[in-house]
């Protein structure tokens, strides 16, 4: 097992950074201003939500699903961290 870092500030992040949307309870996790590849042979293998109160919540994707997802906030959240992983381009995280 491999120890991870996050990237951030990298070139690609336009495809690799998380996008989030908050409308109430709701919150949507999209990766990339740009579309991410969701193929066999390159996609993103999960997404992640981690609250304030460090609450985490996974999704796990297939390469057929489209790279987004919406997570259900069970109380307010004053910082949100979505992480993502890439089976090519490790993990990626952003900060809202």
């Amino acid at each position: 097992m491999e120890l991870q870092v996050e990237k951030s500030q990298e070139e690609g992040k336009e495809k690799y950074l998380p996008v989030m949307k908050k409308e109430g309870s709701n919150c949507v996790v999209k990766i990339g201003s740009e579309p991410h590849p969701m193929e066999a042979e390159h996609h993103i293998e999960w997404i992640e939500l981690i609250t304030d109160e460090k609450l985490i919540t996974k999704r796990f994707l297939s390469p057929s699903e489209k790279p987004i997802t919406e997570f259900f906030l069970r109380q307010e959240s004053q910082q949100l961290e979505a992480r993502v992983y890439c089976n090519l381009h490790n993990l990626w995280k952003a900060t809202f």
